[in-house]
Parts: structure tokens; C-alpha cells; sequence
């Protein structure tokens, strides 16, 4: 058996509509990158196939080796791949092998040996169960790679230091995880005839089958937690009390030092618990908006919990303003501050300016579900129980409204005959 680093695993339409070659190229210099990182001389470290046929009921046997054998999946993710059988055929006797090892080894971290590539950004396509669960960002790629995605920032000249930037980035992230987790081949290799694609839809308007062992759930008992909060090395950059964040983001973010010293999401955790919701915490990235859609789809509570100095961040100021543009009635808002810390009330004209700048819709409209001077966690407590109540209201009578639509009879139309007709 060949034994690859990785798989560049890509939809053919995307290379073949592209008269720039960006998957193409990309591919031979991303291997260029890894070759000069891991000093291999002889041999493809990266397996990416060339063939101008998709493969059928047929497989390819050197494709199938290279599944099997190869340490790391890149997945270029376009709204092509998604629709492609053979793609999510791919994604799934990988996901399987990561799985088969994760039985033998559960301190084993395989979820970093699936290293997405955005060739569009998320905004334009819908991501499927398997892949939203993904961290598909990192914080060495460039902020024009996670706004354009590949095809742009690969043939746009403006973007050709990003683009350089990313491809080393990617490739040095290829070679860490492999060597952090060494994923052993599986023999004998699966026959694809038999594998059922990752991405495959049973029914209209479900969720994609295959959640990577998490099943489905719906309803307005589920309340999502996204924190908004920038890493310990990144709020460095305009503030000097550092004490409040971490090396993770959103989930290390401790607001009410030195009061309090539990984490924020340990905090809104225990509050959903008291009120009977079943909390989730979704990661906060550029498909933040495709995550609320699905959530409003499957009428779940969403509440999103802000650090009032993390949108002087241009990231995060971004984020939000996508989420700003955008009114969810399952969605609930809240910006906490501190006012136990000397540096945040002194610099209070500028960050509610902050808060202006990034929310100007929810700010001019006095939207109900943006609280945004909660300043203590008596305050937090309380605001986000009776936040998520309203949210919880809201969705069911959206359901009650759907459920009267849907059994309401359709009234005939009127037809009137006879002359002047």
C-alpha cells in the first residue's frame, strides 16, 4: 500500500469549471509546502486524483488505497462538494477510520485529522451535520482567506500574500496533527459500492444522516450558548487586564473576575439547567449565520453571550454584525461587563461605541432580546433566564401559528361563469 500524509478530497466540477486551475495549482503547491516541512525527497506525500472521470459503481482502486492509508483528510468544501455522492462516500470511510481508532485509543484527538479547506465561504452553502461539527479555522489563517475562501484569495493578485500565507499555514497544520496522532491504515480496504455517503438526506427538510454519533435534536427545550470573547494573546492587543480570558476564546472567558471565578460557559450552563433547557455550545466562526438559521429551522433557543471589549476586535466585530443584519426570534443577545474592573468603566465612552458600531440595527431599534449592560452575575443570572423564557414563547407560538397554517383547509377559489366571461 502507497502511504500518504493526506488526501486532498475535492468536487471534480469545481476543478473542471475553473478556468484559473486554483484546485489544481493549489494542490501541487500545497504538496510543495508539506515535501519542504516533512523533507521527503521521493514519492507523493499527498494523494489528489487527476482522474477526468468521476468515479462510478467502478471505484478506483488507487483511490480506495489512498482512503485507507492516508493520515490526513482535507476536504475542499464548495456547495458542489456537498451534492456530490462520491464526496460524501470519501468523507465516510475516513470519518469510519477515525472512528475505528477513537474505540481503541478515547484520549486520541481524530477530529484534527479532518482539515477542511473553504473554497467559497460558508455563507454561500448550507454545512451538513459532519462538517459543522468540524473546526475548519484556524488562527494562523488569514482573516481574507475565512472572508473569501481559496478561490479568491488563489486567482484575486490583491490576495496573493493571503493566499501564501494560508498555504503555509495549512501545510505546517497538516504535518503537526499527523505526527500528533499517528492514525494506522486499514486493511482491507471497504468496498465504496457499499459505503453510503456522508451527506445523503433522507427525507426534505431533514438533517443530514451520519452526525458523527450525535443524534438529532430539536425543539424549544435545546438552548445554544455561542460566546464571543477573544483569546488571552488576542485582547493583549487593546487592553491590560488579562486575567479574564484564555488560551480557548469564548469558553475559558471568565467575566466576573475576581467575584466570581467559574467560567461563562459553566455559568449559562447552569442557569439553562434550572430552568429545565438542555444546553449545547456552538462554536463561533463565519457559518455563525447558517448556524442560527438552523437552529431557527429546528426551534431551538440561541443565546449569544458577548465580551463588550472583544468587538474592538476586528474578528469579532465582523462576527456580530453578521448576526446584527440578520432577526431571529429564537435568538437572544446579551453583553456583559464588569463593573468590579477598573480598566472597562474608565474605558466605558469607547466600548459602548463598540457596541453601537457593531449592533447598530438591534441599538436604534431597542430590540428586547439585546440586553447589553449586564454587569454583574446576579444581573446575568437573572436576565438570561427571563431572555431565554421569552426566546422559549416566542418559538412556540411559532410552532402553534405553523401547526394552524398547515391544518387550515385551503378554501376553493370563487369561479364565476357565464357571459363576459
Amino acid at each position: 500500500m502507497s502511504d500518504y500524509l493526506y488526501y486532498l478530497s475535492y468536487a471534480r466540477d469545481d476543478r473542471d469549471n475553473d478556468k484559473y486551475h486554483s484546485i489544481s495549482m493549489f494542490s501541487e503547491e500545497l504538496e510543495q509546502e508539506v515535501r519542504r516541512l516533512t523533507g521527503s525527497i521521493q514519492g507523493a506525500v499527498g494523494f489528489f486524483d487527476r482522474e477526468d472521470i468521476e468515479p462510478g459503481n467502478v471505484w478506483p482502486d488507487t483511490l480506495s488505497e489512498a482512503l485507507c492509508t492516508s493520515r490526513v483528510f482535507v476536504p475542499i468544501l464548495s456547495p458542489t462538494y456537498f451534492a456530490k455522492d462520491y464526496c460524501g462516500r470519501e468523507w465516510k470511510i475516513f470519518r469510519n477510520r477515525l472512528e475505528a481508532y477513537k474505540e481503541q485509543y478515547p484520549a486520541a484527538k481524530v477530529e484534527h485529522l479532518i482539515q477542511p479547506v473553504l473554497l467559497v465561504p460558508p455563507d454561500r452553502f448550507r454545512l451538513p451535520d459532519p462538517v459543522s461539527r468540524i473546526q475548519y479555522l484556524d488562527d494562523r489563517y488569514p482573516e481574507d482567506y475565512q472572508m473569501e475562501g481559496l478561490h479568491v484569495i488563489s486567482r484575486v493578485g490583491v490576495y496573493r500574500d493571503s493566499y501564501e500565507r494560508f498555504k503555509i499555514a495549512l501545510a505546517q497544520r497538516i504535518v503537526d496533527v499527523a505526527n500528533k496522532c499517528p492514525l494506522p491504515p486499514l486493511s482491507p480496504c471497504p468496498d465504496m459500492r457499499e459505503i453510503r455517503s456522508a451527506f445523503v438526506v433522507d427525507q426534505p427538510g431533514r438533517k443530514m444522516v451520519d452526525t458523527s454519533g450525535i443524534s438529532e435534536t430539536v425543539g424549544p427545550r435545546y438552548v445554544q450558548f455561542i460566546y464571543v470573547a477573544g483569546k488571552h494573546s488576542e485582547l493583549r492587543e487593546i487592553r491590560k487586564s488579562l486575567d479574564y480570558y484564555g488560551h480557548e476564546g469564548g469558553i475559558d472567558w471568565k467575566p466576573f473576575l475576581p467575584n466570581v471565578t467559574n467560567k461563562v460557559a459553566m455559568l449559562a450552563a447552569e442557569v439553562a439547567l434550572k430552568d429545565d433547557l438542555l444546553s449545547e455550545v456552538v462554536p463561533l466562526d463565519v457559518g455563525i449565520t447558517q448556524r442560527l438559521e438552523e437552529a431557527e429551522r429546528t426551534n431551538k433557543i440561541v443565546v449569544i453571550i458577548v465580551d463588550v471589549w472583544s468587538l474592538r476586535l476586528q474578528r469579532y466585530h465582523t462576527l456580530m454584525r453578521l448576526v446584527d443584519e440578520r432577526n431571529f426570534l429564537n435568538c437572544v443577545v446579551l453583553v456583559l461587563w464588569n463593573r468590579q474592573d477598573n480598566e472597562t468603566l474608565l474605558s466605558r465612552p469607547e466600548l459602548e461605541k463598540a457596541i453601537q458600531a457593531t449592533f447598530p440595527n438591534k441599538w436604534i431599534m431597542r430590540d428586547p432580546m439585546f440586553l447589553d449592560s449586564i454587569e454583574s452575575l446576579d444581573e446575568l443570572k437573572k436576565q438570561l433566564s427571563d431572555a431565554m423564557h421569552k426566546a422559549r414563547a416566542r418559538i412556540v407560538e411559532k410552532m402553534k401559528v405553523v401547526r394552524r397554517v398547515e391544518s387550515a383547509q385551503q378554501i376553493p377559489r370563487l369561479i364565476i361563469e357565464g357571459p363576459g366571461v
